[in-house]
């Protein structure tokens, strides 16, 4: 009896001693992967000494031009660093937007809507403005409409400065942002619009293609059990617009981290009709940007509801075929671009191609301009 005894003692020792030495060899792991992500991150945005804040700290420039049509590369590139280098360094980051000379509306989006995943996932959740006078007047105009300087925490007597900048009439909509779908959010959109002067044909039609790109993040974008790791997902979009009433015309842009539009199609009956369609036109294995369109036009929701899945086709490209106007639709989403234009009284065209780098999530840009009445 007493050498069972003794025998269980000793199995017990040898199986904690095990899970201690596998305990550490994770623990090591885990340092050696992170001292990775530091080396790499470091490398991205190296220490130099900032004159604004008197000290040393990582600095990530940005290109001259953020733009997604036009330096699309580059642009996206800064965006990927961007989240890399505030996953890892935290708090000891200065992004340096000196050197931008030009943002576009999309671009400008993409960045707030960083700031605020890195401000949200930062330990102190505050994060400060810097060195503001010294960047261009027509970027600091455009993301202080948006909201940029308000997520930041700048000061009032700062943004009263920023007032000063604006020498045009294109207007800029303040970023908003949610979880889920909230006809609340359609609606203030609309009405910014009317107020900037804006004649929007059909109101209706626009609510509804905001709603259905709200619902399928819901839905679709971030759903269980398919995001990396044990980090639960934001959940989170991100909406603005700019207005031109000189031109009577405006645009709408809403964006999603998600898992993007290709990744959200593989699932049972779904797919098979995308493949069948695929099929019909001669295509054997599609890229993202095909399957993009394949989305549009297979009509199906991966819900299989009856009252959903015609929304890509009906609301959100619908918005722009269902009046008379020179309407125009883009959907970024992972490696795939898909575009489609009206103009008035003809039949739509669409195009779609591949992206050189991996845009996380789903971007979509309506822009409309209102024929005269």
């Amino acid at each position: 009896m007493k050498k069972t005894d003794r025998w269980k003692r000793e199995r017990l020792d040898i199986n904690r001693e095990k899970r201690r030495v596998r305990r550490i060899i994770v623990l090591k792991r885990r340092q050696r992967i992170h001292t990775q992500h530091w080396i790499h991150a470091s490398s991205i945005a190296p220490l130099e000494h900032c004159d604004a804040l008197r000290r040393s700290v990582h600095r990530l420039s940005s290109p001259p031009t953020l733009d997604l049509r036009h330096n699309y590369r580059h642009s996206i590139t800064f965006f990927q660093d961007l989240r890399k280098v505030t996953q890892t360094l935290r708090g000891h980051l200065y992004i340096d937007m000196t050197s931008c000379c030009h943002i576009s509306p999309a671009a400008a989006l993409l960045l707030v809507a960083e700031l605020d995943r890195w401000r949200e996932h930062s330990r102190n959740g505050r994060l400060s403005p810097v060195d503001t006078e010294n960047w261009d007047p027509q970027v600091r105009r455009q993301l202080h409409q948006l909201g940029f300087f308000d997520l930041l925490g700048a000061k009032p007597e700062e943004l009263e400065k920023l007032n000063h900048d604006s020498d045009t009439n294109v207007a800029y909509m303040k970023m908003c942002r949610g979880h889920a779908s909230e006809g609340t959010a359609a609606r203030e959109l609309r009405l910014w619009l009317e107020s900037c002067g804006i004649e929007i044909s059909d109101t209706a039609a626009l609510y509804d293609g905001l709603v259905e790109a709200m619902t399928n993040v819901e839905h679709h974008a971030y759903r269980r059990g398919r995001q990396s790791g044990n980090r639960k997902p934001t959940g989170r979009w991100w909406m603005t617009a700019v207005a031109d009433p000189t031109a009577n015309s405006f645009r709408v842009l809403f964006l999603d981290h998600g898992l993007g539009i290709p990744t959200t199609l593989p699932s049972k009956g779904y797919w098979n009709d995308i493949k069948g369609w695929l099929q019909g036109i001669g295509i054997g294995r599609a890229d993202h940007a095909t399957l993009i369109k394949a989305a549009i036009e297979a009509k199906r929701s991966r819900t299989g509801s009856s009252h959903r899945g015609n929304g890509l086709k009906e609301d959100i490209q619908g918005y722009i075929e269902d009046h008379n106007a020179d309407g125009r639709l883009r959907i970024y989403s992972n490696y795939g671009c898909y575009e489609y234009h009206k103009r008035p009284g003809t039949s739509g065209k669409s195009k779609c191609r591949g992206l050189p780098k991996f845009l996380g999530g789903t971007f979509l840009e309506w822009t409309i301009h209102e024929t005269a009445t």
